[in-house]
């Protein structure tokens, strides 16, 4: 893969966002973002833990989808509490789906703001999505091709992102929004999938608080993930150096009007369905699935 690293800001007009990255529907990560929010502090799991704890949650791993059965179905329940003191205190694949705060926590709606970049926001569906140590997500982009703000807490994340130029490039299941379950993204096997050699994206090492702008249509790829640091305080970026850490992403979609209002409620509908992935032996046809 031919990766290159995103635009770098600690903070940016609205005509300079407009004019140089939301029009030309390309990626930028803001450092720090949340941390102007007044009740910055209160964004992390310990919080969550204390005001959710009682909640039931389901929770998805990130094995491939069965033909045989529902990609719908939690592999298991939880209590919130619970499930935090999993992820913080062993590896775990375990993950939290599309967890709207509107419904679940709205009184964490109180504790940040909509960054004012000119640009509108689907206020029904702010949401999080929760991860241990060794979660991961397909490569994918969403159905509704809509634009969004992915602001990270919790330990370290890398992320891929690819634009739909690339599609030939990635190994796309026919007729779906992901990729083959096959393709590693930290490893990749270019002898098994040449074309991965010529694909160009960027690559983003995400921290507590940063934000980071993803165009609609984007293919997107994420590994939780916390790096030794090395000597200067510069992270390691070797696979060998690393090590995964569970973390928070908070999410809030944009009304960039891409896509119609009834792709968008259909959209909203399916966000109850796991990130299933597919294999290259699996059938590509029985199902379809609309992964984050």
């Amino acid at each position: 893969m031919i990766l290159e690293n995103v635009d770098v800001v600690n903070d940016i007009s609205k005509e300079d966002f407009q004019k140089n990255y939301f029009k030309k529907q390309k990626p930028l990560l803001i450092k720090n973002f949340a941390s102007r929010w007044d009740a910055f502090d209160l964004w992390n799991l310990a919080y969550i833990r204390e005001k959710a704890g009682d909640q039931d949650v389901p929770l998805y791993d990130n094995k491939p989808a069965d033909a045989a059965k529902s990609s719908d179905a939690p592999v298991a329940h939880m209590k919130m509490k619970d499930y935090i003191d999993t992820i913080k205190s062993k590896p775990s694949d375990l993950r939290i789906f599309f967890y709207i705060i509107t419904d679940r926590l709205p009184e964490l709606l109180k504790n940040f703001t909509y960054p004012d970049l000119g640009i509108k926001f689907f206020k029904r569906l702010p949401t999080l999505f929760f991860g241990g140590s060794e979660a991961h997500v397909l490569m994918h982009y969403d159905v509704d091709l809509g634009d969004f703000m992915h602001i990270h807490f919790e330990g370290k994340k890398r992320i891929l992102l690819f634009d739909q130029k690339q599609s030939p490039f990635l190994y796309k299941v026919p007729l779906s929004v992901h990729t083959i379950y096959d393709v590693d993204y930290e490893n990749p096997d270019y002898e098994k999938f040449p074309a991965l050699k010529y694909a160009k994206g960027y690559e983003i090492f995400m921290e507590h608080g940063d934000a980071l702008f993803i165009p609609g249509a984007f293919w997107h790829f994420n590994r939780r993930r916390e790096s030794r640091p090395k000597r200067g305080g510069r992270p390691a970026r070797a696979a060998t150096a690393a090590r995964t850490w569970p973390c928070t992403a908070f999410c809030a979609r944009c009304r960039s009007g891409r896509s119609s209002p009834a792709t968008r409620r259909r959209s909203i509908a399916s966000r109850s369905r796991p990130n299933a992935g597919w294999s290259s032996r699996e059938s590509c046809t029985s199902r379809s699935t609309t992964p984050f």
